[in-house]
């Protein structure tokens, strides 16, 4: 190696130690701010604003289901949405979400008989029964948004969920608002649960994920 390419080594890594220091830095500071939003979406339910009381279905976010029995997350995302409907706030209930790996029930097939047991109308009740992510929730929802004349949704599912799922929404032209199921907004005070939605709101901005 030359004379001087050998005394210009230490130069360059303390070059690239820098960059790879303000790199961290950077996307330390992008995720803190995410973070942020996903806290500050998640305390807000927009059917408590004056300015949005009543929308054309609720969208329930697909989770765990076990023989058939919604998760216990699932349930209140259910319940959430029914209470919404009883009031008077949603004309429809959309539930969805595919079958799993372990199981051929589909998550919007348990949500539907979950809520018809509670005594939801069956003319209710629209299901899409093919998703295994959010985003596809929200995809695959709008064929069925758009065969219903439905001029507006309201995403319900975990307040850490909001902000990913609301852009989502938005980013396929839907007119979409938040409702967070009751009972989960102790993951707002979880960090490691707000950092992670933090992480999969970046991956879906790059990836589309």
């Amino acid at each position: 190696m030359h004379p001087m390419q050998t005394a210009n080594l230490p130069f360059l890594w303390r070059r690239l130690g820098r960059a790879a220091v303000l790199m961290c830095l950077t996307v330390a500071l992008l995720l803190g701010l995410v973070s942020v939003l996903v806290v500050l979406e998640g305390r807000r339910d927009d059917l408590r604003q004056a300015t949005v009381s009543r929308v054309g279905a609720a969208i329930v976010l697909g989770a765990a289901q076990v023989d058939g029995a919604p998760s216990p997350a699932f349930q209140a995302r259910l319940d959430h949405a029914l209470d919404l409907y009883r009031r008077g706030q949603v004309r429809q209930i959309i539930v969805t979400g595919g079958p799993s790996a372990s199981s051929s029930i589909s998550e919007a097939a348990a949500a539907r008989t979950y809520l018809l047991g509670r005594g939801l109308p069956p003319e209710v009740l629209l299901a899409e029964e093919t998703s295994t992510s959010t985003l596809q929730n929200v995809q695959h929802s709008a064929p069925l948004i758009a065969a219903n004349n439905i001029q507006s949704v309201v995403l319900v599912s975990e307040p850490t969920h909001m902000l990913r799922a609301l852009k989502m929404a938005r980013d396929l032209g839907i007119t979409a608002y938040s409702s967070p199921s009751p009972g989960s907004e102790r993951l707002l005070d979880t960090a490691g649960s707000v950092i992670v939605e933090a992480v999969k709101y970046f991956a879906y901005l790059f990836f589309a994920w």
